[in-house]
């Protein structure tokens, strides 16, 4: 798997967990 791919998907995570406090 496309290890950018992941990077995304990980991003994607912490922000939302940033934006849940």
């Amino acid at each position: 798997m496309n290890s950018n791919i992941i990077d995304r998907i990980n991003e994607t995570n912490f922000v939302e967990k940033l934006e849940q406090g």
